[in-house]
């Protein structure tokens, strides 16, 4: 194994990371719809305190109750699991609501034009690195300084032509929208839905088609 000395100490250089981009569906226009990729195993993830206040910190301009909307019960990131289902309350820490309810959850799954980052390919599968989210909550900083750890929600919508055109979510009125790629579990997805990055490449935007 190659090395580098300094001084006395010997040091191993890390190889570089290997990043891949979920592919937009080229296949299926979903107008108007989440275009979300959901992994395998099928996982939600509790939303505690901390991740519902580290979630609306990586949103500043959101408002608080578009917040709420973004998991809704009946939306792509929560799928049932979420707020304002009638007779099941969720705890929403954020706008001090139901606090003594259950936590939301959040399924594991992401928008078209995500980057993630590799920890192994096994049998066909990508096995990301994601937040887990039965540890400790991080920064702010940490999150937005791995861009692996979150991803911009997106709708499918066409344009003139019959072109597609991918539009940010609804609740930042204009300004990206970023959710937690957040699981409890290790995770996989298979790799017919991405495309392999060079390395120490420039990330495509999210909002790139396909």
């Amino acid at each position: 194994m190659e090395y580098f000395m300094i001084g006395e100490r010997k040091f191993v250089p890390e190889p570089p990371k290997q990043y891949w981009r979920v592919n937009h569906d080229t296949t299926l226009w979903r107008p108007n719809l989440p275009e979300v990729f959901p992994f395998e195993p099928n996982s939600f993830a509790f939303l505690t305190r901390g991740y519902q206040f580290l979630s609306k910190e990586i949103n500043p301009t959101m408002t608080n109750q578009k917040w709420r909307s973004l998991y809704a019960n009946d939306t792509a990131f929560t799928n049932g699991q979420g707020f304002n289902k009638f007779g099941d309350p969720r705890a929403d820490f954020v706008n001090g609501l139901n606090l003594t309810s259950p936590l939301p959850k959040q399924e594991a799954l992401v928008c078209g034009g995500a980057i993630l980052l590799e920890k192994k390919v096994e049998n066909g599968y990508l096995y990301p690195y994601y937040i887990d989210a039965t540890k400790p909550v991080p920064s702010k900083e940490y999150v937005l300084a791995n861009p692996h750890l979150y991803f911009d929600a997106v709708t499918v919508d066409g344009g003139a032509g019959g072109s597609i055109i991918i539009r940010r979510f609804p609740q930042g009125d204009g300004e990206r929208v970023k959710v937690l790629f957040l699981a409890k579990e290790e995770i996989r997805i298979p790799l017919n839905k991405l495309t392999k990055l060079p390395l120490n490449s420039v990330f495509p935007s999210p909002y790139q088609y396909p």
